[in-house]
């Protein structure tokens, strides 16, 4: 009996590292699949990182002939105002507050609690100043959008010397109702961590140093928080602040979903091509996602379209561990059975 056990043992341990030597060393390089083909178009999926977006951008000026962008991502929710109403903006753990103002260390929108004094009618033409820095990482600045009453109204690439962005928003037929400062393209790489730094805000005559009593970071993403209505817009606004014309940017945007929202992208997407009569396009998406997506797509465009696939580093680093974890190797085997999912699906 002691002798079974001990080989029941000893198959489970050689069981357990066959499985990690899989994950580590075989599953890394099948699911990071690169395989561009010749094509003037180029899909993203927005859910990328921010640096990934970037190289895209870059993919296109240097010296790659990319004549349209498609650009896809899930739609936003649309939140009432009154949503973020309640007063209390004491207690914000997320946001690393200083003397002097506030630092917005990810991605997120800083909600600016409105003073009773500050009062703006309908019909009123609303002066916003901020006061901002940035740190800049991979060649870029921080990247904020201007949100208010669930509108774009602007925005800039935050430096590292502090400077004052004057921004104009008409109210129309609706009084000033919610602001918000958005937070767009975090990044932390070896070579720079852009965090976001906002030390003064004036509302008309009324000005204020921004802090735990009068802000707060939401990390919502609706139409309220981001000024936009889907993920795909947003990050098609981001292109543009990169440089790419906006005749040249098509966002697709689609209803989220719980499970695969590739595939979901994917049929969404061939609705487009009875608009783009396309006979190629590359898509980028990150490393380990790239043959799913790559296949998913290959598959709902048919064989009338040559679909090839790219993928960029993104150049991110985890701020803890940098060695390999149980939690990474699981999201490896996680990535691969919706691989095989997907596979088995489109196949049936």
């Amino acid at each position: 009996m002691k002798k079974r056990v001990i080989i029941m043992f000893v198959v489970l341990l050689m069981g357990m590292v066959s499985l990690i030597i899989t994950t580590r060393l075989i599953l890394p390089s099948f699911l990071a699949f690169h395989h561009p083909v010749e094509s003037s178009n180029l899909l993203i999926e927005s859910w990328i990182s921010a640096r990934e977006i970037e190289q895209a951008a870059a993919y296109g000026k240097n010296g790659e002939k990319v004549f349209h962008y498609f650009i896809n991502g899930f739609n936003y929710p649309v939140v009432d105002s009154n949503r973020y109403k309640d007063s209390i903006f004491t207690s914000n753990p997320a946001m690393f507050a200083t003397k002097s103002g506030v630092w917005l260390l990810t991605n997120g929108s800083l909600q600016i609690n409105i003073p009773k004094s500050v009062y703006f009618k309908a019909g009123d033409t609303i002066e916003l100043t901020l006061r901002i820095k940035g740190k800049v990482g991979a060649g870029y600045g921080a990247h904020f959008n201007v949100i208010i009453n669930g509108h774009l109204v602007g925005g800039s690439f935050a430096q590292a010397e502090q400077e004052n962005f004057t921004f104009h928003w008409i109210a129309g037929h609706s009084r000033l109702q919610s602001m918000f400062i958005r937070f767009n393209n975090d990044l932390w790489t070896y070579s720079g961590d852009r965090n976001l730094f906002v030390s003064g805000i004036n509302i008309g005559h009324h000005r204020m140093i921004p802090g735990p009593a009068n802000c707060r970071i939401i990390y919502d993403n609706n139409k309220l928080t981001t000024g936009f209505g889907s993920q795909a817009d947003e990050m098609a606004d981001y292109l543009i602040a990169l440089g790419i014309d906006p005749g040249q940017i098509t966002a697709i945007h689609f209803n989220p979903v719980k499970h695969n929202q590739t595939r979901a992208a994917a049929k969404q997407f061939t609705q487009y091509l009875d608009e783009y009569p396309l006979t190629s396009i590359n898509l980028v998406t990150s490393g380990f996602h790239s043959r799913r997506t790559w296949i998913t797509y290959k598959t709902f465009a048919g064989k009338d379209i040559s679909v090839g696939v790219l993928f960029f580093p993104s150049d991110a680093v985890r701020k803890s561990d940098q060695q390999y974890t149980f939690k990474s190797d699981l999201k490896l085997l996680d990535e691969f059975i919706s691989y095989f999912y997907n596979w088995i699906v489109i196949h049936l």
